[in-house]
């Protein structure tokens, strides 16, 4: 039997032999009078403890590349923004309630690579971004080698008493080469940076295409890629969605979906 408060007024549950109530102060007769326990709430049944998952792992929510979500944290926006050529892979920005993620997935030569970069969204103070064509020095050098070699057996092949079919086939093999990597050596490229602390100092990297340079520091993320057709719209929008959900919170996420 449950012993309840006798004061109108407060009516609280007390443990059995209490003296006076512990919410209002009314004093307890000696011999209080039980009161009974309604008849729906005597056969209803008692509430389950709460289990553990036995996979813990699998009960974490998830984004599709696999990242935890924290708690409340929900996926706002998110860009596949750069890709690779020589190797399978992309680089995807995440934005959510709550960070700002970059995260990298590659498998080259059965070689599988992974990385992640991330800031809180409420420590973020800028973006900034830059976008061009950049050419390697190195190709242009190769493909100006490779013309010049092709145009001489094309002048042995013409200059010669009959005409040098050998000569001219590796001229025109020579000339294709240094035409394709002619091609291959201006790319678009791009480096983007989230700077996360007022006054930090500016970062400083050094972008070709022949490889990417990460540089960061305690407050800020910044990567080099090849861009897609994302990157622009990724350019367009995410200041602008990382303003509303620092100023309008969570009442930014459908806004932005």
């Amino acid at each position: 039997m449950a012993i309840y408060c006798p004061n109108p007024a407060c009516g609280k549950a007390l443990k059995s032999g209490a003296k006076f109530c512990g919410y209002c102060g009314t004093v307890i007769a000696s011999e209080p009078k039980p009161v009974p326990v309604p008849e729906h709430a005597a056969s209803a049944p008692a509430p389950k403890p709460a289990t553990r998952p036995a996979d813990t792992f699998r009960a974490v929510n998830r984004m599709p590349q696999g990242i935890a979500l924290g708690t409340d944290e929900q996926i706002v926006k998110k860009y596949t923004v750069g890709r690779y050529t020589l190797r399978q892979g992309a680089i995807d920005v995440i934005v959510t309630n709550k960070r700002v993620i970059r995260y990298e997935e590659s498998n080259w030569l059965g070689l599988q690579s992974n990385r992640i970069d991330e800031v809180n969204i409420d420590a973020v103070h800028g973006v900034s971004c830059t976008m061009a064509r950049s050419a390697s020095i190195v190709g242009l050098a190769v493909a100006g080698l490779l013309s010049i070699v092709g145009l001489l057996f094309l002048f042995g092949a013409f200059n010669s008493r009959r005409m040098d079919y050998t000569m001219l086939f590796m001229g025109a093999i020579f000339l294709g080469i240094a035409v394709v990597i002619l091609v291959n050596s201006f790319r678009p490229s791009m480096v983007f940076s989230i700077q996360g602390a007022l006054g930090s100092s500016a970062l400083e990297t050094s972008v070709n295409v022949l490889g990417r340079m990460f540089g960061r520091n305690n407050s800020s993320i910044i990567f080099q890629f090849r861009p897609t057709a994302e990157t622009t719209v990724m350019l367009k929008e995410i200041g602008a969605c990382i303003y509303d959900l620092k100023t309008l919170g969570d009442k930014a996420i459908e806004k932005w979906r």
